[in-house]
């Protein structure tokens, strides 16, 4: 990690690549770390004590974490967690992909949506006043299928998007998407 102003490095992130958001403030840093080669804890980097970095989750062993952005207001996280392909013991999911909303002060984490039928979640935008968030609907390829306004609540509404759209492409300004 290097502050845009300065070459000297800040601090070292321990993930393997990068799965991950920087906040609003550019001051925090969430992103996955892999365990035994799969992306399962999240933590959080803050340039003001650049040699913590702090656990905020662990997904179960047959889940990874795929994704994350950070809420509007920079108090909370989206993230998407997907089966990992692996056995967790117990009774295993079939594929899926699922948004999560994660509190950060509480680590109080909620699942508001999940798909089953092959399509992976990619989000976008948390608004935590509104209880609202946003997330491209995409295929195997990458490119959006739809995008999709989930409430907390679990009421949803799809919009199709137009073929060729990559969902990495797709970001919110806080404002619009």
């Amino acid at each position: 990690m290097r502050r845009e102003t300065d070459a000297a490095p800040l601090g070292s992130l321990r993930g393997q690549g990068f799965i991950g958001a920087v906040s609003g403030s550019g001051r925090r840093v969430a992103y996955w770390v892999a365990l035994n080669g799969v992306t399962q804890e999240l933590r959080v980097f803050d340039v003001t004590a650049p040699d913590q970095q702090t656990p905020l989750t662990t997904v179960l062993t047959a889940e990874r974490g795929a994704a994350v952005v950070w809420s509007a207001d920079r108090t909370g996280l989206l993230l998407v967690v997907e089966s990992s392909g692996r056995a967790g013991g117990g009774d295993e999911a079939g594929p899926f992909s699922a948004l999560r909303v994660l509190d950060a002060p509480t680590r109080v984490l909620h699942e508001i949506a999940r798909l089953s039928d092959g399509s992976q979640f990619w989000p976008v935008a948390w608004d935590r006043d509104s209880r609202v968030t946003g997330a491209c609907i995409t295929g195997a390829d990458g490119s959006a299928l739809a995008y999709s306004v989930i409430g907390e609540d679990a009421l949803g509404v799809r919009s199709p998007m137009e073929p060729g759209i990559p969902a990495r492409s797709v970001q919110s300004s806080a404002k619009s998407v």
